[in-house]
């Protein structure tokens, strides 16, 4: 039984299935046409609005903020070791590049992925599982190359939807037949909750 929470603590902690560049939960609607300014109300896919800071509520053990100016995206990903994301156990930052469109249409590319352990018990056992890489408590270490999945080398590409509505960044879920490897892999549902603009 260690073992398998061991591994599902792993896949977790250095998962690569582009979930660093938007993606997330349950399915909702599709985008409507740009619009050029936020309103309290509406759906906009216009690039320019996506620049800020935003937020996403505690989901699945997991805190995810994203940091965007008009190159990149920065994700910061919190994971926890209870459902209420009160016991923080790491967290992992990833850097792309992104152009986007009106469309709605979003696409990444990795630049880097680090991943810092805060929990004792889980840098014994990540070391285990991982025993060439020089793991520290409280040091960021990279993580590019570790990780199965089409999007987890330097250069890797991703291809995603995204839309703000009702002053809410959403990005697209993937699912097995939407994995957002290519442009035609692209999801087409939005994720439920949002991400709330905090700056």
């Amino acid at each position: 039984m260690k073992r398998a929470v061991s591994s599902i603590l792993l896949i977790v902690l250095l998962s690569g299935c582009g979930d660093d560049g938007g993606g997330g939960g349950d399915s909702g609607s599709s985008s409507s046409d740009a619009v050029t300014e936020i309103a309290r109300e509406g759906v906009s896919s216009d690039a320019n609005l996506l620049i800020g800071t935003w937020l996403s509520p505690c989901s699945e053990s997991e805190i995810y903020k994203y940091t965007i100016d008009k190159n990149t995206l920065k994700s910061h990903r919190q994971i926890y070791s209870d459902k209420e994301c009160t016991n923080q156990i790491s967290f992992r930052d990833t850097v792309n590049s992104y152009t986007a469109n009106s469309d709605g249409e979003i696409d990444f590319t990795l630049i880097s992925r680090d991943v810092t352990i805060i929990d004792k018990t889980i840098l014994d056992l990540i070391k285990k599982e991982f025993p060439q890489v020089k793991w520290e408590l409280n040091k960021a270490t990279d993580i590019l190359g570790l990780e199965a999945g089409y999007y987890s080398k330097k250069g890797d590409k991703g291809y995603d939807i995204f839309k703000i509505e009702d002053g809410r960044l959403y990005f697209g879920v993937f699912y097995e037949d939407y994995t957002g490897s290519t442009p035609e892999l692209r999801p087409t549902d939005y994720d439920g909750a949002g991400l709330k603009r905090v700056e």
